[in-house]
C-alpha cells in the first residue's frame, strides 16, 4: 500500500517470530483525520458499518484456488500485496462466514480438483473493528507463508515467506497502532510452497471488539 500524499515516511519497526521462523514489518499509519466509513462495495466487503447491538463477531472469508504453475507459489523475497494476484474473481473458490480465523496447522481448505490442490490458496477476511479506547491492540499473528493485516485501508503488519522455516506453525503477539472508532480491517494471506499450511489470528489485548460486515447490498 502506497503513504498517502503529504504524509512524512512511515517509521518501521521489525521484530522476528519465534524461533526466527518469519519476519513482522509494523508500520504506523498515517497521522489523518478519522476516516470516513467505506461505500457500498461488494468487492471491499465491507457495506453499511454495524449495529453494534445486533452484529455477530466473525468474518466474512473468501478463499481462491490457485494453480500448481502460479509464478508466485516459491517467492526468492518479500512479497508486496499490491503485485498479488491471487485474489482475482476468477479464482474465488467459496464464500463463508468464520466466526474465528484460529486454524491452526495442517489446514488445507481449498480442494477442487485442479493442479496442485489443496497445497496452494490464498484467503480475504473482512470485518469491521469497534475501538473504545488506547491507540493500539495486542493480536496474535502466525502464518507459514505469507499474511498481511490492513486497518483503514492501510498494511499494519505483515509475514513474510522465510525459506528456512520449518514445518511448524510460529505465532507472535503484535502491537498494532489503530485509531478509537469503527474501523474496517481485513486479512490478506496466501499458502505458498505447499510444504506445510497454517494460519492463526485473534485479539488478544486492547478495547475492541469485531462485527461480521453486512453485505446486504451484494
Amino acid at each position: 500500500m502506497s503513504p498517502r500524499r503529504g504524509v512524512s515516511a512511515l517509521s518501521v519497526v521489525t521484530a522476528l517470530l519465534l524461533a526466527g521462523c518469519s519476519e513482522f514489518v509494523l508500520r504506523e499509519p498515517p497521522v489523518v483525520a478519522p476516516a470516513e466509513p467505506p461505500a457500498e462495495d461488494p468487492d471491499a466487503a465491507f457495506g453499511d458499518p454495524p449495529d453494534w447491538t445486533t452484529c455477530s463477531s466473525g468474518w466474512y472469508g473468501q478463499y481462491y484456488n490457485l494453480p500448481g504453475d502460479h509464478a508466485d507459489l516459491e517467492p526468492d523475497g518479500p512479497l508486496a500485496l499490491d503485485d498479488a494476484d491471487w485474489w482475482d474473481d476468477d479464482r474465488l473458490a467459496f464464500r463463508r462466514f468464520d466466526p474465528s480465523l484460529d486454524f491452526g496447522a495442517n489446514w488445507w481448505p481449498v480442494e477442487e480438483g485442479i493442479e496442485g490442490d489443496p497445497a496452494y490458496f490464498a484467503t480475504r477476511w473482512t470485518a469491521w473493528m469497534r475501538v473504545t479506547g488506547g491507540s493500539s491492540i495486542d493480536v496474535v499473528l502466525g502464518a507459514r507463508t505469507v499474511a498481511w493485516l490492513l486497518a483503514d485501508g492501510e498494511v499494519v503488519a505483515e509475514i513474510q515467506p522465510d525459506p528456512d522455516a520449518g514445518a511448524t506453525l510460529e505465532s507472535a503477539v503484535v502491537t498494532v497502532p489503530v485509531r478509537v472508532g469503527q474501523v474496517p480491517v481485513e486479512l490478506r494471506f496466501g499458502q505458498l510452497e505447499g510444504a506445510a499450511s497454517g494460519f492463526r489470528f485473534r485479539i488478544s489485548g486492547g478495547d475492541a471488539a469485531l462485527c461480521y460486515p453486512d453485505f446486504s447490498a451484494e
